[in-house]
């Protein structure tokens, strides 16, 4: 799940410009701490054993609790779940200021790559008879210069050789709260799209989710990082995460962000 660094980092934020031509807006430089969380995402083999391990023990997971019997599936987010966007911030040396600009410089030039363990798992899943939907809260509703984000949405997921059924994104044009997934959870689970608050691809049949994907604990269903964080370290509540919920690491950005560091 992606959420914007710098409206909420601002006093580690630098102001600076950088030239359209290496395809970045003229925004927010990102300061040394954030590019140490770059640089471990991508020059990392701890991130890399990170995404395996989790893959590896979710189709171990998915294996012994599917029931063929009857509809099912796993619902993976997509930015640095599925797709790795760590390019653009490398190339820029920044991270985007709004949805708009995520969406016209990291969405539409379709350059993010499947991050690892995630083509092998989405395939396997698809082998074994399950659904895969990519669900995220990019913003369904945009379009810049004859492009969509759902379209190179799907594109880039296609080009980079993973396997779904579904893609379904947030209408950040009509929806009131159009950060909150849990309407488009119970969507897929019913085999429904409702049309003012969530983009969809396709709608598939109402089948059972076995596991959900993130990187962001706000990725999973019913859990807020207000709420979660106020927990103890031991509390029950986190007993679901290899357990149908798998999250992964992304110390880049974050729902994290908003909680008092102490």
């Amino acid at each position: 799940m992606r959420k914007l660094i710098c409206g909420v980092l601002s006093a580690l934020c630098i102001s600076t410009v950088f030239a359209n031509n290496k395809g970045c807006y003229a925004g927010i430089k990102i300061d040394k701490s954030v590019a140490d969380a770059v640089k471990w995402y991508r020059n990392s083999a701890e991130q890399r054993a990170l995404y395996h391990q989790v893959f590896n023990t979710a189709l171990n997971y998915v294996t012994l609790n599917k029931d063929d019997k009857k509809p099912w599936g796993v619902v993976l987010d997509i930015d640095e779940t599925t797709l790795d966007n760590s390019w653009y911030y490398k190339q820029c040396g920044e991270t985007t200021s709004s949805e708009n600009e995520f969406s016209r410089y990291v969405v539409l030039p379709e350059k993010s790559t499947a991050l690892p363990g995630v083509k092998n798992f989405t395939c396997a899943i698809k082998k074994m008879g399950g659904y895969v939907t990519m669900l995220s809260n990019r913003d369904g509703s945009y379009a810049y210069d004859g492009k969509n984000v759902l379209t190179s949405t799907v594109n880039n997921l296609k080009a980079q050789g993973v396997c779904f059924d579904q893609v379904v994104l947030a209408d950040r044009a009509d929806a009131k709260n159009p950060s909150d997934k849990n309407p488009r959870f119970e969507a897929v689970q019913n085999g429904t799209c409702n049309t003012k608050l969530m983009v969809c691809s396709n709608v598939l049949p109402a089948h059972k989710v076995v596991a959900y994907f993130g990187d962001n604990i706000q990725d999973f269903p019913k859990l807020f990082q207000a709420k979660m964080i106020s927990k103890s370290k031991d509390d029950e509540a986190y007993s679901t995460f290899a357990n149908g919920f798998f999250i992964l690491t992304n110390p880049m950005y974050g729902s994290w962000q908003d909680n008092k560091f102490m």
